[in-house]
């Protein structure tokens, strides 16, 4: 999926999930967000890994794209290490779960590591069904923004 798919998924999951919790609202959705973004810098040709290519470069050099990043168990570790310092530790989880259902649904698939069990969609990153899912959920967006936030 690309990064702006991406982008408004997890807004979307952040916007319905942060009244669940007792943290600020703003930081929640731009949290949950940012961790769903930050998973594809292994990849130095999406957004995040342009701009962090000192970061993306190793990374793909050392693990590749969709490998290490798209592990259950790393963000299992990275979950428990920050839910010791604080409780911003869940929408982290959520936009990396929302980053790798996305992922589920594109023929590359994805992998869920460490377990060997692969998860492969029908969708064409970058293609017409993408745009048009990425076009629903700006929309959606909008809307639950107008009917529920304003």
């Amino acid at each position: 999926m690309l990064f702006r798919t991406h982008f408004v998924f997890a807004f979307l999951f952040g916007l319905v999930s942060y009244s669940y919790f007792n943290l600020n609202p703003y930081l929640f959705v731009f949290i949950v967000v940012l961790c769903a973004s930050l998973i594809d810098i292994d990849e130095p040709k999406s957004k995040i890994g342009s701009k962090l290519f000192f970061l993306s470069y190793p990374l793909k050099f050392l693990f590749g794209h969709r490998k290490l990043l798209h592990s259950l168990f790393v963000w299992g570790l990275i979950g428990f290490v920050l839910s010791l310092f604080t409780r911003y530790w869940i929408p982290c989880l959520i936009g990396f779960f929302s980053h790798l259902f996305l992922d589920g649904l594109t023929k590359e698939g994805v992998n869920i590591y460490p377990f060997n069990f692969r998860v492969n969609g029908f969708l064409r990153t970058g293609g017409i069904i993408e745009f048009g899912l990425f076009v629903f959920l700006l929309v959606f967006n909008l809307f639950f923004i107008w009917k529920y936030l304003l």
